[in-house]
């Protein structure tokens, strides 16, 4: 009997936005974590809910 190995996908629930929580859900976690301080170079942070940091 000959076994193949799994296709990684087939491991995975979702590829990119299809893998991205709810932005309330988002928010609630980042509400519960430790606040620091903003970089001052930070253009694009948590606050706009935005999908990253620039």
């Amino acid at each position: 009997m000959t076994t193949s190995a799994p296709r990684l996908t087939s491991l995975s629930h979702g590829g990119g936005c299809g893998c991205k929580i709810a932005p309330s859900v988002l928010s609630e976690l980042l509400q519960r974590s430790a606040s620091t301080a903003a970089f001052a170079q930070l253009l694009v942070g948590a606050d706009t809910g935005d999908d990253a940091a620039v």
